[in-house]
């Protein structure tokens, strides 16, 4: 991509720990996101160095949003993803909003625990390593009314020097599970409670 974009305060979405997030003008189904410190900057790096290897093994990426390439904008330079959004175009949900209301919790459990389970076994497949795996890590955009599908966002990649997880199925997975298993004991730090204990053995 080598158009130059005007953002806005009107395109802005949110502001990560290291990033913004604007809506691609004219582009409806992309979002620009600009690292603004140096850690976003080298956190853009490792995750377009790792996302090139899963290319280039032809590993299943659909869990995570398309990555499109780079644009010039007055605020920086740019990268271009998918944007998950709800079929009305409102802000997805994260886990965290399930798990923090117990009525949704109650509500969607059965499928909460589905996708879940289906976000491992995806991850585990396809051999996707993360820095780590938090609630709002995992996005919930509605496909249509109360229909929820399951998307992994930010923090794709490893800090190591070595990477052998990046090129060997049984060091990638080992950290699949690793990460998965940490992420089962934070959602029961930040979400106690009956229904979460229950949660975190179905998962």
């Amino acid at each position: 991509m080598t158009a130059f974009v005007q953002l806005s305060d009107e395109l802005f979405i949110n502001n990560g720990y290291h990033r913004k997030v604007y809506f691609y003008p004219g582009q409806p189904d992309k979002c620009i996101k600009i690292p603004y410190t140096e850690v976003g900057k080298m956190t853009v790096k490792r995750e377009l160095n790792y996302i090139q290897v899963l290319r280039n093994r032809k590993l299943d990426l659909h869990i995570m949003p398309e990555y499109f390439g780079t644009v010039e904008t007055n605020r920086g330079t740019g990268y271009v993803y998918e944007l998950i959004v709800n079929y009305d175009r409102t802000p997805a949900k994260c886990a965290g909003d399930f798990f923090r209301d117990s009525e949704l919790l109650h509500q969607y459990f059965d499928r909460l625990v589905e996708g879940h389970c289906m976000v491992r076994d995806n991850l585990y497949q396809n051999q996707i390593v993360t820095m780590r795996l938090t609630p709002p890590n995992i996005l919930m955009p509605e496909v249509s009314p109360g229909e929820y599908v399951f998307r992994v966002v930010s923090d794709i990649g490893s800090p190591v020097a070595i990477h052998l997880d990046y090129h060997v199925a049984y060091f990638a997975r080992q950290k699949v599970t690793k990460r998965w298993n940490e992420y089962k004991k934070e959602i029961l730090r930040l979400f106690p409670g009956e229904q979460m204990e229950k949660f975190s053995k179905l998962i």
